[in-house]
């Protein structure tokens, strides 16, 4: 399974009215909740849930919709009664340390065998191999707030399947199959709210599976401390402090200064700007901004109408990392047809009209793969099943029909979405790094067990996208050519709590 190593800093906000003079004396509000900003992170529980909903029914209503579902709309069917949950774990999470399960279950499998000597109608192993099935999960907590939870998911579920059986008793032993299911992300999850952190399926199963994330504060005191603005002349003044000098820098995106250096002032007309457009404020007559680099924060006076547009999860957090969603569906329309259309316009098929064939229910979903993650990092989900074919046999003249087999070869097909989204601060737009790729094995009944044969359809890709729009990214043809499948990709900036 791919592992990454990235790194995040988060930084704890806090908001204080200025009162009169230099060193104005904080309440007694103001200091219990900067002590529990700048305490040691919260620890938490997590619970991961796996369910499967009916894709039939998912199609349907993404249909009616017109795109995909949000997050929250699995959620409140698994609520409802209308997902069925195939495995949970609950993990308590240490602040800012890692925590993992592993699985119990195992099988064991053959991958050589030999006549045994002192009974040469029977076979015996010499060699075998283990598969851990189940549901592992590991969650590494990078920080915590009474808000908010910051994770680094790496989950996977095996299950063992049962193939048709083959001409050779022993092959069926020796060559398993696994159903696994594969994630790697990092998310903000909102604390007491559950949310969808991703979502597969495939057509072979009329399933659609969803991860089911809920993060847990544990200390008492988990409720955030909100002390009133202070209204002066019409106005309120306001602090906003940072944990370090460079947060604003970062939230601000300006180029990142060495720590060896104390950050410059930013000049007031440029943080008028940011909080102009980042949290649409407007200045009117006698209001003013500053930046205060030694003492981490910027002063404010305006409007309590244009204090409260401010965001104030986003400063409590240090930097504003936003959580992107990305899906990519496959979808499957008859070639004829295409190629009749395509002749009567003289134009290849668009995003809307494949969009419109499958809201009509005109082209079949065969794969979908939706993944959540913060900006800017890697995240992938991979689904499908694992293959093991003989590379070797042997065949003696007293026992043809029953051949040796050995040398066992791995196959991995299924779908794979790999993806590195990023958002600027306006949020209009996303660009994304994009490595999809779908493999499937030719039809079994035309297939030699011995000889697989499989197809591969791959895309390397670097898109730029307007938020929450669909783009066609192309096509490939099925092995028969009777089969046109279009890859839909949609992405969107998602509110809290989706």
């Amino acid at each position: 399974m791919k592992h990454f190593v990235w790194g995040v800093i988060l930084g704890c906000f806090a908001i204080c009215y200025l009162t009169a003079g230099e060193n104005p004396e904080l309440p007694e509000a103001w200091t219990r909740y900067l002590a529990r900003r700048t305490k040691t992170p919260h620890s938490f529980q997590v619970e991961a849930r796996l369910v499967s909903f009916d894709a039939d029914e998912i199609e349907g209503l993404e249909r009616a919709h017109g795109g995909p579902l949000p997050g929250s709309a699995y959620v409140e069917l698994w609520q409802k009664g209308r997902g069925e949950q195939i495995t949970e774990i609950r993990l308590l999470c240490p602040p800012g340390g890692h925590t993992s399960t592993e699985s119990d279950q195992r099988h064991r499998y053959p991958t050589a065998m030999a006549f045994d000597p002192d009974n040469p109608d029977m076979l015996m192993e010499i060699e075998h191999e283990e598969r851990a099935l189940g549901f592992p999960l590991s969650i590494f907590a990078h920080a915590s707030t009474p808000e908010h939870s910051y994770l680094m998911v790496i989950a996977e579920y095996t299950r063992r399947l049962h193939p048709p059986e083959s001409p050779w008793p022993q092959l069926d032993r020796m060559s398993p199959r696994f159903g696994f299911w594969e994630l790697s992300t990092s998310v903000s999850i909102p604390n007491g709210q559950t949310m969808t952190i991703s979502v597969s399926s495939a057509r072979d199963t009329n399933r659609r599976k969803a991860l089911l994330l809920t993060s847990t504060p544990l200390d008492e005191d988990s409720e955030p401390i909100l002390p009133p603005s202070r209204q002066k002349n019409g106005f309120s003044e306001m602090l906003v402090c940072t944990q370090t000098p460079r947060a604003l820098h970062s939230l601000m995106e300006k180029p990142v200064i060495p720590r060896d250096q104390i950050p410059p002032p930013i000049a007031s007309e440029e943080v008028q700007a940011f909080l102009s457009k980042k949290h649409g404020i407007t200045f009117p007559e006698g209001t003013m901004v500053r930046h205060l680099p030694d003492h981490s924060a910027i002063w404010i006076r305006n409007t309590p109408e244009n204090l409260r547009k401010l965001k104030l999860d986003s400063f409590w957090r240090g930097h504003d990392v936003p959580t992107l969603a990305t899906q990519l569906r496959v979808v499957s329309v008859d070639a004829a047809r295409v190629d009749a259309l395509e002749r009567k316009s003289g134009l290849p098929f668009s995003t809307r009209e494949v969009l419109d064939l499958w809201k009509e229910g005109q082209a079949k979903t065969l794969w979908v793969q939706r993944v959540q993650s913060f900006s800017s990092l890697n995240a992938f989900v991979d689904t499908g099943e694992d293959h093991l074919f003989p590379k070797q046999s042997e065949v003696r003249k007293e026992r043809e029909d029953t051949p040796l087999f050995s040398d066992f070869e791995p196959r991995r097909t299924g779908w794979v979405l790999d993806v590195t989204p990023r958002s600027p601060w306006h949020g209009r737009t996303i660009d994304l790094i994009l490595q999809p790729r779908w493999t499937e094995r030719k039809a079994e009944e035309d297939d030699d067990p011995l000889r697989p044969v499989f197809v591969e359809s791959e895309m390397n890709s670097i898109i730029h996208l307007q938020t929450g729009n669909h783009q066609l990214l192309g096509h490939t043809s099925s092995p028969d050519g009777k089969e046109r499948h279009y890859w839909l990709l949609w992405t969107d900036r998602l509110p809290t709590g989706q």
